[in-house]
Parts: structure tokens; C-alpha cells; sequence
């Protein structure tokens, strides 16, 4: 089985399993460290991407063990082209180990950095997530009533800054459609 880095928005458990459509349950996660590496602002999107310089500290992340095939198929698709699983090699009490990473490709990093602890304590913004996710309990009574009432309702506005624009706005407005089609049928 495959170890996962993962240094975004993926360290998140509600994204996680948002993505992946299940509970992270039967996941192994460890604390990972990858020297000589930062992590940036993708240019004019709002998601990181991990660069690589002997001079940077390096990067905190997350490793993940268990993954099936469907769970990194869902990833894929979250990650879309812009991202491709490639090797690396983490630290994880100081042991070596190797784990696949979304690289990037045809994403230019900018020179802001991007920071997993700044991005998940903004509390309103999770408040909102766990809510719209909360309430999607409704959608079982009357799936395609609920559902459009609530994608026209105001509840996915917030939305809007996790999904920088444009391409990464559709693809991941369509991953979050995909997977509340899934929980309603």
C-alpha cells in the first residue's frame, strides 16, 4: 500500500472526506516532514503548491496509508491536471520514507507563501463547511427539490473563496455536485 503526502487543503479531514466521499476511519495519518521545500500560492488561485530549493527549511505535512483505488481516483479528479502524483521522500521520526505528492504541472507558483495553520483557523469559513454538510441531511427526504434548494440558496456562496475561479471554480463545484448526487440517490 502506498503512503500519500499530502501539504493542502488534503491535510484537512473535512476536505478529506469530502473528496473522497467516505470516513477517513480506516486511514493511517502521520506527521511528515519534507526538507528542503515550501509551499506557495499557485499563481492567481488561492491552493498551494509545493516547490523544491537545498535553501528552503522545508514543509510540514500529513502521510496517508490505505487509500483504495476509488479514494486516489476521487483525488485525481479533485487535483485535476493541473497536479500529478509523483515520489518523494519525507521524514517521519527521523526515518526515510517514500510517498507520492501532487506535483505540479503548467501551475506557476507566485511568491506568496501559503500556510495549512493560517487556512484552517479561519473559523467561519469551516463553520459554514460543516453546516452546509450538516444540512444536507435534508436532500434524503426529497433529493432533487433539497438539493436545488439549496445550491440556489444562499448556503453555497460561501463557497466561493475555497474554489479560486474560473477552471478550479467548475471543477470543484462539480466534484462538490458529484458528491451530494451521491449521498442523495
Amino acid at each position: 500500500m502506498d503512503y500519500f503526502f499530502f501539504y493542502g487543503t488534503l491535510r484537512s479531514l473535512p476536505v478529506l472526506e469530502a473528496v473522497i466521499g467516505r470516513p477517513s476511519s480506516g486511514l493511517v495519518f502521520q506527521e511528515a516532514f519534507v526538507p528542503h521545500s515550501e509551499l506557495r500560492l499557485v499563481m492567481n488561485e488561492s491552493f498551494p503548491v509545493i516547490i523544491f530549493d537545498p535553501k528552503y527549511n522545508g514543509v510540514q505535512g500529513t502521510l496517508v496509508k490505505g487509500l483504495s483505488n476509488e479514494d486516489i481516483s476521487r483525488i485525481l479528479f479533485f487535483e485535476d491536471v493541473e497536479f500529478i502524483p509523483q515520489k518523494l521522500v519525507a521524514k517521519v521520526e527521523e526515518k526515510n520514507v517514500e510517498a507520492k505528492y501532487f506535483s505540479q504541472k503548467g501551475v506557476r507558483p507566485s511568491g506568496e507563501s501559503w500556510s495549512f495553520e493560517k487556512w484552517k483557523n479561519n473559523d467561519d469559513f469551516f463553520d459554514k463547511i460543516r453546516l452546509f454538510f450538516l444540512e444536507k441531511s435534508s436532500w434524503f427526504a426529497d433529493p432533487i427539490n433539497g438539493l436545488s434548494k439549496h445550491i440556489l440558496s444562499m448556503q453555497l456562496g460561501f463557497l466561493l473563496p475555497l474554489f479560486a475561479c474560473t477552471k478550479s471554480f467548475l471543477r470543484s463545484l462539480s466534484c462538490v455536485v458529484c458528491l451530494c448526487l451521491e449521498y442523495c440517490v
